[in-house]
């Protein structure tokens, strides 16, 4: 008789447990439904291919190019303005942080330099460091008309083949034209 009440009681916790676990699989399924995204195509002007969405939050329209050789660029379309970025990317094991200094040389000798902050991550086991640099409509005419030859994120250099920077540059007219 003890026999049949022990494996009544197990199989009544094995039932409470099995309900309890479909219950929170109920439950975590109900809450982790996907939103579905707004995927918008792959905006095609002149033989660019950019990304391009609309900010559900904000209603701006973000642009960007694809990255080349750790470059990147960005527009960014709101109802009263239009912003362009400069991404600039490099990695080192060594460790930087609060650094601010991002020059640029051209194919022709000629010299950039902004002050932005460049911001560090840990990617891969190295530090990924980014400068995020808002950029002026002479900035844009230079960087569609002059090839980067080599670009500095504080100390850590990095040096563009010519192929690189004839893509970059034909991706800043682009992007200068896309609306």
């Amino acid at each position: 008789m003890l026999y049949l009440i022990f494996k009544l009681l197990i199989n009544f916790t094995i039932m409470k447990s099995l309900l309890i676990i479909a219950l929170l699989l109920f439950t975590i399924n109900g809450y982790s439904q996907k939103i579905e995204e707004k995927k918008e195509p792959l905006l095609k002007t002149k033989g660019c291919d950019f990304d391009k969405h609309t900010d559900d939050f904000t209603g701006e329209i973000i642009i960007k190019s694809p990255a080349v050789y750790n470059m990147q660029i960005e527009k960014f379309i709101n109802k009263t303005k239009t912003s362009y970025f400069l991404i600039l990317k490099a990695t080192s094991s060594e460790c930087f942080v609060n650094k601010t200094a991002v020059n640029l040389i051209f194919t022709d000798s000629s010299k950039w330099n902004k002050t932005a902050k460049i911001t560090s991550d840990i990617v891969g086991g190295e530090f990924e460091y980014t400068a995020l640099i808002l950029l002026n409509d002479n900035d844009l005419q230079l960087f569609s008309t002059k090839k980067i030859w080599k670009y500095r994120l504080y100390v850590l250099d990095r040096k563009v083949n010519n192929g690189e920077a004839a893509n970059f540059m034909g991706f800043v007219k682009c992007i200068m034209e896309t609306k």
